[in-house]
């Protein structure tokens, strides 16, 4: 299935963010080895790869971690991204 603009923007922001804070490149490689050298955290390679693809996007609680990690304003991710696509099980309000 197709990313959807909003996966594509989020991995724009993620992109530019991972770039921003470490001046390299944000391949998945990179991603992958930055995120587990700073993070308890069990991510697969292939999550990082779609992340950054546009395939998927990360749950709530880890969108969290990663804008802290990342030292980004967590509302850059929520601006482009709905609670229904971060798979939060909420009622809507």
């Amino acid at each position: 299935d197709m990313p959807s603009k909003a996966r594509i923007k989020f991995s724009a922001v993620l992109a530019k963010a991972f770039s921003d804070k470490f001046s390299i490149d944000p391949t998945p490689r990179n991603f992958y080895e930055k995120y587990h050298s700073a993070m308890e955290d069990d991510v697969s390679y292939e999550t990082v790869r779609k992340w950054l693809n546009g395939e998927s996007t990360p749950n709530f609680d880890r969108i969290c971690v990663i804008s802290k990690w990342l030292d980004i304003d967590l509302n850059k991710f929520l601006d482009v991204i709905t609670l229904e696509q971060i798979n939060l099980s909420a009622d809507p309000i």
